[in-house]
């Protein structure tokens, strides 16, 4: 009985180490997807800025005031 107790013992320590390093993993993870998302809508702004500099300059050449 003892074996058997220490060994279920064993797994659940086991276990419990997984989940917390899954645990911090996710955290990592959340963290990260929130650093590149913020980075994609940063270059989306900028790519915004200078297509519309773009088709601006383009249109005042075609039709200048």
């Amino acid at each position: 009985m003892k074996g058997q107790r220490d060994v279920l013992l064993k797994q659940k320590e086991e276990s419990e180490h997984r989940m917390e390093l899954a645990v911090e993993r996710q955290k990592a993870i959340d963290f990260l997807q929130v650093a590149i998302q913020q980075a994609a809508l940063d270059t989306q702004q900028k790519l915004v800025f200078h297509i519309e500099s773009i088709v601006n300059k383009f249109l005042n050449t075609v039709f200048p005031d």
